[in-house]
């Protein structure tokens, strides 16, 4: 398909300059289109480095669910422009409310694994991943761009944390 040339493409005038990401920095892997496949060969050199700082959004929440070991499905009914009540994880000092409103734009989720794998956190809704944490990222299904999020600060008080020096913001797995 279209997107999946365009994106195949993009990887290939793009690698060079994803590997020079600079160490401490903060990337965002935002919303669509397409599917996670179609984005891996870009970006897979920049999902195992722990000296940068990494927020998934929607695509970008499929693309690391996936490189750690998740698998993503087609829904059956697409979700474009809803907003739902949700229950981010919560980590004091980002999100710290207990439910708020996120609007979804997905055609794709991520299915949760079986067994738990080590240093991954996610809150499961309906069958579907919509939160996930790892030891130097966070990603969720949901887009804080949106004027359906209740919440869109809330999303971005981790990485300014880390570009303000901030130490004690640092995440750690367990």
């Amino acid at each position: 398909n279209s997107w999946a040339s365009t994106a195949q493409e993009f990887a290939q005038d793009h690698c060079d300059k994803m590997n020079a990401i600079a160490s401490g920095s903060v990337v965002v892997l935002g919303p669509g289109p397409g599917h996670p496949h179609s984005y891996y060969k870009l970006i897979r050199s920049i999902l195992d480095r722990e000296d940068i700082y990494i927020i998934g959004v929607c695509l970008g929440h499929q693309l690391l669910c996936q490189h750690n070991g998740m698998s993503i499905e087609r829904l059956e009914n697409p979700v474009h422009g809803f907003p739902v009540k949700s229950a981010p994880l919560v980590w004091k000092g980002v999100f710290e409310q207990a439910e708020d409103y996120y609007q979804r734009y997905n055609s794709l989720y991520v299915v949760p694994l079986g067994g738990k794998k080590t240093g991954i956190e996610t809150v499961v809704e309906n069958g579907q991943v919509t939160w996930a944490k790892g030891k130097n990222w966070f990603s969720t299904q949901f887009h804080p761009e949106s004027v359906g999020t209740s919440c869109p600060k809330s999303f971005f008080n981790w990485p300014k944390r880390l570009l303000y020096n901030d130490s004690q913001w640092v995440i750690t797995s367990g």
